[in-house]
């Protein structure tokens, strides 16, 4: 997916469509699946549930456009394209021994504190 991710051409947006790519959902534990895909690219909308309802889908779709409507090509709101300090390309993944290493990218995703 970050190779994917990395060779899209700009502007960029990404909907997280289900809880099995937001955080691994039930199967999390198993060696094919990831913790959540927003610890490697940046996530615009986060669809949750198992399967994700119809409204669900529909209701992000209008959030992604309500987001887009709102972007200006100047000042702090702009796209990810438009901004000098944003990265352009993210570490790929490789396989290690129980995860994949990087198990996350530090500058994207920062695990909550309790």
């Amino acid at each position: 997916m970050v190779r994917l991710y990395n060779q899209m051409a700009e502007p960029k947006y990404v909907i997280a469509l289900g809880a099995c790519a937001i955080s691994g959902g039930p199967f999390k534990q198993g060696y094919n699946v990831l913790k959540g895909i927003d610890r490697y690219i940046p996530v615009d909308v986060h669809i949750p549930g198992c399967p994700p309802r119809p409204e669900a889908l529909i209701h992000a779709f209008m959030t992604l456009q309500r987001q887009i409507d709102s972007q200006t090509l100047t000042g702090e709101n702009r796209p990810r394209a438009y901004q000098e300090t944003a990265e352009s390309e993210f570490p790929v993944p490789e396989f290690g021994e129980r995860d994949l290493l990087p198990t996350r990218n530090d500058q994207l995703w920062k695990p909550v504190k309790v």
